[in-house]
């Protein structure tokens, strides 16, 4: 009975729900947006649908495509063999190929990922020691990196160098110029100028400074020696220095050496070359004299102005003769003394004099030298800083960086051995400069009184700015070269496709 109860029930249900069909609900039209209405019916010959009809192209989808492909291939492999920054890269991509830049995404987003992925794959491992460094660079695989970018490929990288002190090993590793150490064996006196740097080492790799011996050839400077370094102790410059001595300039008298006024290195010096004259840089002796003269507070606005002129004589010192440096401190200390006019004056002065005495023994003679600074070092520093685009970039694109350089100034210096110019890029303030030092030094080596305190006051009048901004013929020997042939004219590209074959010495 329950049964046919339920299936009546369920029948009934049934035929309601036939006899009133559920109706559909209308659906909205949709509205598609301009941008949706570009990528609507492409086809070959139109990229979308525009109001007022379709934009004609005369290419298809897939040859811009293609196109966009190389373009990123091109940005690829461009990071993968140049060692300049990678925006550089792709803004002069940009300009190359704007239209295919457009389609291309911004640098800070894939494509900056992209081209890093691509140099990384090309360098190898980064080293975690200098051990490292010359275990893999010995190796077959990397020859690129232990030889000079000339034809002859000849051999750039020298060797490791190690000097135990009790415990502990000192490493550094060497580069060789060969084209400049074969101009060395022309010479019979060297003339040398050496300088550290901190500011382009390589980082992740315990490296603490750049060390660079530069040789004086027909009134320029070319770097000769690389030294890489993990310490910078006496012990470590004599290694460096004995290398010098024997491999890089074998049999030959080093008649000067200009150096800063490092401890460490011009006690090696004294050991190793002790028969060469040790001059001192005069930019770093005025860099010190002012930083002095700051401290004892001689750069304040209410300082008589007579005792900030006598802080800047104190820094012309290095151009009188090296026997007269003690009159000359004494000339600095008459005339300061007849201008002070307060206990805490003199109290300046004395400090600042018996400081300027300290430097008796330190060689800071420049007088009668043809460079007066080492100058020239810090410029090849900063070319080396300019071609890396990031001070502290890896160990392989530091030493890619430094065998670019050293390319460049070996053809330099072959232009100077064959008789060719290179031109000095002075400002006209640093040619003012040059040439009022030399009028004042001429006047002073034909006066038979010798003024000492007038010769000192007219330097630091010419010097005056320049001392305060210890910028002393900062920029005065950054080289820029100019090739002028006698016997017809030669590209730089000819002279450096041919820069050993050719050269005779």
């Amino acid at each position: 009975m329950h049964k046919l109860i339920h299936s009546l029930v369920l029948g009934a249900a049934h035929e309601s729900l036939h006899e009133t069909p559920r109706q559909a609900v209308p659906k909205k039209p949709k509205t598609k947006t301009f941008e949706q209405l570009i990528f609507l019916n492409t086809s070959i010959g139109s990229i979308g649908t525009r109001p007022g009809g379709p934009h004609k192209h005369n290419h298809s989808p897939e040859e811009e495509f293609l196109n966009d492909l190389k373009y990123r291939q091109k940005l690829r492999q461009r990071a993968s063999v140049e060692n300049i920054p990678l925006s550089t890269i792709y803004n002069q991509e940009q300009e190359v190929s704007p239209q295919l830049a457009l389609s291309t995404r911004p640098y800070n987003g894939t494509v900056r990922k992209m081209m890093e992925r691509a140099r990384k794959k090309n360098l190898p491992k980064v080293p975690r020691s200098i051990q490292e460094i010359d275990n893999f660079i010995r190796d077959e695989r990397a020859k690129k990196f232990r030889v000079e970018m000339g034809p002859e490929e000849r051999p750039f990288y020298g060797g490791l160098l190690e000097v135990r002190i009790q415990n502990t090993v000192q490493r550094s590793i060497y580069f060789i110029s060969p084209t400049v150490k074969k101009i060395a064996a022309t010479k019979n006196n060297c003339v040398l100028q050496m300088d550290g740097t901190f500011s382009v080492v390589p980082k992740a790799v315990g490296i603490k400074q750049l060390f660079c011996v530069h040789l004086l050839y027909s009134g320029h400077v070319f770097p000769i020696m690389y030294c890489l370094m993990e310490r910078r102790t006496t012990a470590a410059y004599e290694q460096i220095l004995e290398t010098l001595k024997n491999i890089v300039l074998p049999n030959k008298t080093v008649k000067k050496i200009m150096t800063d006024y490092e401890a460490s290195l011009r006690k090696a010096l004294g050991k190793v070359f002790p028969e060469a004259q040790l001059l001192g840089c005069w930019f770093h002796f005025a860099k010190a004299v002012h930083k002095k003269a700051m401290k004892l507070g001689l750069g304040r606005q209410n300082v008589n102005r007579s005792i900030k002129e006598g802080s800047r004589m104190a820094m012309a010192l290095p151009l009188l003769p090296e026997m007269s440096f003690e009159e000359g401190i004494e000339a600095i200390y008459g005339w300061m003394e007849s201008h002070i006019d307060t206990e805490d004056e003199k109290k300046q002065m004395n400090l600042l004099c018996s400081y300027l005495r300290r430097w008796r023994n330190q060689n800071v003679s420049v007088y009668g030298q043809e460079f007066r600074t080492n100058n020239a070092v810090e410029s090849f520093h900063s070319t080396l800083v300019q071609m890396i685009g990031n001070p502290h970039v890896s160990f392989w694109r530091f030493i890619e960086s430094l065998r670019k350089v050293e390319h460049k100034k070996a053809c330099d210096a072959i232009r100077v051995h064959r008789g060719e110019y290179i031109t000095m890029s002075r400002g006209q303030k640093l040619k003012r400069i040059q040439a009022a030092l030399d009028k004042e030094k001429q006047r002073f080596d034909n006066d038979e009184d010798r003024d000492i305190g007038l010769f000192l006051r007219k330097i630091s009048n010419i010097m005056k700015g320049e001392f305060d901004q210890c910028q002393v013929e900062e920029e005065m020997n950054q080289e820029k070269t100019e090739i002028d042939t006698i016997n017809g004219q030669k590209t730089v590209e000819e002279i450096e496709n041919t820069r050993f074959k050719e050269m005779e010495l």
